[in-house]
């Protein structure tokens, strides 16, 4: 069952209609219909909405679980987490950076007003933010400008990894990161995008700023952007 059969049969238990449920939310009604049509899908933060209103999980609500987890618990912030798991965390909301630059303190991030919520798991160990892609330098990994690539913060990379790097006048950028004692590649994933090679004292500015551990299609992304 999905998400449009689960909020109608929520939404029938409880004796209502989709100009009511959709009156609860502050949303037309057309679009309770096309959630349940399924033709639509509303954001992470709605479906926390929609869970707490039915006192039901996320999974449930979503179709991936049978058992409802009437138990399930919501914080004062409306964040939803389940007490009898040890490994769950809150899901979070990260800051959207769309350009990474060298200033003279450091990193310069800049950001959107708006974030994106994140399991609370995937950022428990370490400093998180989502990048949002600006190019498709890496579409060989599946990312797409526009898309939302999360980035842990750390100073180094494994030899072969992804990760946002900042190249000194141009930039932050995601690429797979090469790194000996005479040379720094990064490689794209696109083979129309070319490669970076840096060698002997090119390399000194060269700064890793994270590591890709996740990348979230953005569907909301105009294509003509």
């Amino acid at each position: 069952m999905n998400f449009g059969n689960r909020l109608k049969l929520l939404r029938q238990e409880k004796g209502m209609t989709q100009a009511q449920v959709a009156a609860s939310f502050n949303l037309a009604e057309s679009t309770v219909s096309l959630y349940e049509l399924g033709r639509r899908t509303p954001d992470y933060e709605m479906l926390l909405k929609f869970a707490k209103f039915f006192n039901v999980s996320v999974d449930y609500l979503l179709g991936n679980a049978e058992e409802r987890r009437p138990s399930v618990i919501f914080r004062e912030d409306g964040e939803q987490y389940d007490p009898e798991n040890k490994d769950a965390r809150a899901p979070a909301k990260l800051p959207i950076v769309t350009a990474v630059k060298a200033g003279p303190r450091g990193v310069v991030f800049e950001k959107e007003s708006e974030t994106e919520w994140v399991s609370g798991i995937d950022v428990s160990d370490g400093n998180f933010f989502w990048l949002k892609a600006k190019d498709d330098a890496m579409s060989g990994h599946g990312i797409l400008p526009g898309d939302f690539v999360l980035i842990r913060e750390q100073s180094d990379l494994e030899y072969g990894e992804m990760g946002l790097i900042l190249i000194p006048g141009e930039g932050g950028c995601i690429r797979r990161y090469y790194k000996n004692k005479d040379s720094i590649v990064l490689l794209p994933s696109n083979p129309y995008a070319p490669p970076h090679i840096f060698t002997g004292k090119n390399r000194a500015g060269i700064r890793v700023v994270g590591k890709v551990v996740q990348i979230r299609r953005n569907y909301q992304t105009d294509p003509a952007q």
